[in-house]
């Protein structure tokens, strides 16, 4: 009966230690993983801005073909406009009606306004927006009076934070079962070893011969 129970807290503390080191990938998953998404995000569109403002001089149909690539390949959706909130260029034109662009980008000059950094540009996940889809949101400065937005829904960032989290959640329990049934397959016949063992041992305690 003690190798017994000592097999048995055996087994419960290894399903105990896979079960603690999921939850601890889940929470790195949600608290790591999607930030570093979100900084990589940031990171290109600060790149594509680089790219737009040198083009910004090549003449409207260069900087729109740009504008266009930036949105079918990345899903980025890119916007050139004045401090008259009158667009210039817009990659997007036509997935929303004029009066949500228009409003979406009102709130995102606000916000740029209240919170923009030292050198003039604004960067954040911004979730209540017109739409009710959550968006990281890149604005800066390219000339005088006119302005860049960039923004990305972030649906697929959660996607892919929600995958790796079923992953890991699939896998720890796929893990937990196989171990369990290998575990208990190969120590069975030891243990029916040590338990005639232990009664021999008994009987012979007993001076039982």
């Amino acid at each position: 009966m003690i190798k017994r129970s000592f097999r048995s807290k055996l087994l419960v503390f290894y399903v105990l230690s896979v079960m603690f080191a999921m939850i601890v990938l889940i929470l790195a998953s949600n608290y790591i993983y999607r930030p570093m998404l979100i900084l990589d995000t940031r990171d290109s569109m600060i790149s594509y801005s680089r790219l737009i403002t040198r083009t910004y001089t090549s003449g409207s149909a260069t900087l729109k073909r740009t504008l266009d690539m930036l949105d079918s390949s990345h899903d980025i959706q890119s916007v050139i406009y004045n401090e008259n909130m009158e667009v210039i260029l817009n990659s997007a034109e036509d997935i929303y009606p004029e009066s949500y662009k228009m409003k979406m980008l009102g709130e995102w000059m606000d916000l740029y306004s209240a919170e923009k950094r030292t050198d003039g540009t604004f960067f954040d996940e911004v979730v209540e927006n017109t739409d009710n889809l959550s968006r990281a949101v890149y604005i800066c400065n390219i000339g005088e009076g006119e302005y860049l937005c960039m923004s990305k829904v972030v649906k697929s960032i959660d996607q892919a934070v929600s995958i790796a989290t079923n992953i890991v959640a699939i896998g720890a329990v796929l893990l937990v079962i196989i171990v369990t049934v290998l575990w208990n397959a190969l120590t069975k016949p030891y243990m029916l070893q040590l338990q005639k063992m232990s009664v021999v041992t008994k009987n012979m305690a007993r001076l039982n011969f």
